[in-house]
This record gives structure tokens, sequence and C-alpha cells, in this order.
């Protein structure tokens, strides 16, 4: 754009090494937006800020109004709604969006502030994001497996990790289920057993850096006496196909399932 603002006066016998005269028109008004980061991910009900910098690059002190826009409706905010800029100086502004509840798994809201000068309000610039609904639902496999179906853009962190506690909130061990560089897509279906062979009681899918910190918990899964029920018809049918050792391994699970079922939360 800067280029497009120069001018530049070369003789005709300009060799490379003359000296010319360049001129470098400033209009009075113009305006740069950005917004950080370009995308987030979070679940129902997460609130996501991103923030929004506005540079003048006008010749001339100006204030802007900002406008916001999206196409799922999802109600993004703008704040502040107006700044005051002085000639090459910038501002931030916050702009922030809630997840809804009747948002669909991995909707992704495109988002659109719009920057307008009050000075020249023909002079604007835009800048644009996403809100994205990620998608990390577990399931049950066996009383000592859980499944993951998950789809998420990951910023920041570089691990997946499933946490194995007890009901009463004790940590038992944990199973890295996906590990890699950010910023990147991560969509996959995961079995996570647990590493102790031990019944799942409660579960918690967080994202991590590369020493095991934690950033974020993504979701989370509770073993319940409605999830012993359908474990138990499950096994029903399936011991009708297995073969004896898999019918030692059924026996064995339903036993822990009767041990389980006297703690399990209803």
């Amino acid at each position: 754009e800067s280029d497009a603002l120069s001018v530049v006066f070369r003789s005709s016998e300009y060799d490379g090494n003359d000296p010319y005269l360049e001129v470098t028109y400033i209009p009075p008004y113009a305006v740069l937006a950005s917004i950080s980061p370009s995308h987030r991910s979070g679940l129902l009900g997460d609130t996501l800020s991103y923030s929004i910098t506005i540079t003048n690059i006008g010749n001339l002190g100006d204030n802007y109004t900002l406008t916001v826009s999206d196409n799922l409706g999802w109600g993004p905010i703008v704040l502040p709604t107006s700044l005051t800029i002085a000639t090459d100086s910038s501002d931030n502004a916050t702009l922030s969006v809630t997840i809804p509840e009747n948002a669909t798994p991995t909707a992704r809201d495109n988002i659109i502030v719009t920057v307008t000068s009050v000075g020249d309000p023909t002079v604007s610039d835009s800048a644009s994001c996403i809100a994205h609904r990620l998608k990390a639902e577990f399931s049950l496999v066996t009383l000592y497996v859980v499944s993951l179906d998950v789809e998420l853009h990951v910023v920041d962190g570089s691990k997946l990790v499933v946490k194995f506690y007890t009901w009463a909130s004790a940590f038992q061990a944990e199973n890295i289920v996906w590990s890699g560089i950010p910023p990147t897509d991560v969509i996959f279906t995961e079995n996570a057993s647990h590493p102790q062979n031990k019944a799942v009681e409660n579960s918690v899918l967080v994202l991590t850096d590369d020493v095991g910190n934690v950033i974020k918990t993504i979701a989370s899964f509770t073993m319940r006496r409605g999830n012993l029920i359908r474990r138990i018809s499950a096994i029903k049918h399936e011991w009708q196909y297995a073969s004896a050792g898999e019918r030692s391994a059924l026996i064995r699970e339903l036993s822990d399932i009767k041990t389980a079922w006297v703690f399990a939360p209803y």
C-alpha cells in the first residue's frame, strides 16, 4: 500500500546510480486494522477474546468508529466502539464472542470488524477472524477404555492428554492422545485406555505444553451408573460372538462393573 502512495521521478538517462527524486504522499485520512489471533476455539458457553489493533497511517489525528458483523449471529462485541488516535500511532480494542448453547459441533463463525474514519467516512479498513466451536466428545468403549472424537484448532500447546482421576478427584494416570506443532487443525477419533487398566471413573482431556503444564481443559467425562448399565447391555451382545479368551475378559469386566456400581454417581 505504501508503494501506491509514492511517486518517483527519474531522468530518461537514469542508470540506477544517479540521484533521483522520490516523493511520498501521505493522505490526511488513512487507517489499518488487524486482529490477533485470527482463529480461536472453545466449548459451548466459552467467551473468546481477540485484540484489535488500529493504526492511523494518515497525516492527521483522527477519530474512528468500530463496528462488527458475523455470519452465524453469535453476537460478537467490540469495546470500545470508538477511538481517537494521533497520526502514526496505534491503539487497541477488544473483540469478544460467546459460543452459544445452540452452536452446532465444529461451527465456525466468521467475524469482520470494520474501522471507519470520522474525519472522512469514505476511509475504512476491515479485519477478520474465526470463532470455532470445537468438538471433543467422550464415549465409553469398555469399563477401562474411553473413546475421543475431537476436532479443534490448536493455537498454543503441543499435546492433548487424557488424565484419569478417581471419583474423589485423586489423580491416577494419564495417556497422551496427540502431540504436534501449533498452529494446526487436530481431527481424530482415538481410544484412550486407562494406563493402569483400572475402571474409568473421571477422565479429563487437557491441552498441555511440552513439559506437561496444562494450558486449557477441553472436555471431561464421568462414569455414571447409566454408563455401567449400557456397558452391561453391550457385554451381553458381545458374549454370543466372543471366543473363550474374550469371555474370560468379559467376566472380569462384569465383576469390576459390580464393584464400581457401589461408588458410581447417578
